[in-house]
Order: structure tokens, then sequence, then C-alpha cells
């Protein structure tokens, strides 16, 4: 039979049936936390990955808007600074036709200086370097 018991807030519960052992609510808590934290677990080791949609177009000021390129890169961040991403690039030329390459970059940073190296493939591989400093005011 059930019935109430007057106790303090201590956790334990107030309902009580006879010859049923409860948990208190620490346990039970407790178990549950663990079985919602292993399910996100998954996640949390993910949480490095990003996605970088990227557009890039040439403008002069003569010529007015140029060729581009649209990417379509996935990427990780490092622990120490350090990032990798890749994916897709469609290629939008003055003429001619668009092309579907396949383009990516690393990097690193430390403190304000960072570095880069980009490539792209195609009808020629390609590189790029580029370094600089970022200053926050």
């Amino acid at each position: 039979m059930d019935h109430i018991q007057n106790r303090p807030m201590d956790g334990r519960s107030i309902v009580a049936k006879e010859n049923v052992k409860s948990l208190p609510n620490d346990q039970a808590s407790c178990f549950w936390c663990h079985r919602w934290c292993s399910c996100l677990g998954p996640l949390s080791a993910r949480a490095d990955w990003y996605v970088n949609p990227e557009l890039n177009v040439g403008v002069g000021l003569d010529s007015g808007v140029g060729s581009g390129i649209l990417e379509g890169h996935i990427g990780y961040d490092f622990d120490n600074g350090a990032y990798v991403q890749a994916g897709p690039a469609l290629i939008f030329p003055d003429a001619g036709e668009d092309e579907l390459e396949f383009t990516g970059k690393a990097g690193i940073s430390g403190g304000p200086l960072y570095g880069e190296v980009s490539f792209s493939t195609g009808d020629e591989f390609g590189l790029g370097f580029k370094t600089g400093a970022k200053f926050s005011f």
C-alpha cells in the first residue's frame, strides 16, 4: 500500500511501497544522466568539424565583375590551432564553360600570426600560400 512519508527533501523518495526499495533521486538522476551523455558523446567528438561554403568573385574597376569560384569545403579544426578543409569547387570563368574542380586549404595560427597553403585541381594543379597577422582591438 502506498503512503506519503514526511521526510525532509534530502533526495530520497517521499512515496514508498511496502517491500519495494526505490533508488534515491541522486542515483536515478545519475543513471539517466549517464545514458543521456552516452548518446551525446559521439556528437562532442565531432564538435571540431565544420562546413565552409565560400564564394570568391573578381571585380575590376575597368573590367567589372569577372570570374568566380564557389567552394563547398568540409573541414576540421585541431586543438593546436591547425585546420584542414577540402571539397568541390565550381569555377565560373569570364569566358567558356563552368568547371568542377577540387580545392582545399590547410593552415595554422599561433598568437596573432597565421599561415595557409591552398591547392586547386583542374587542367593545372595550383598551389597558393598566404601568411599574415590578426590583431584585436
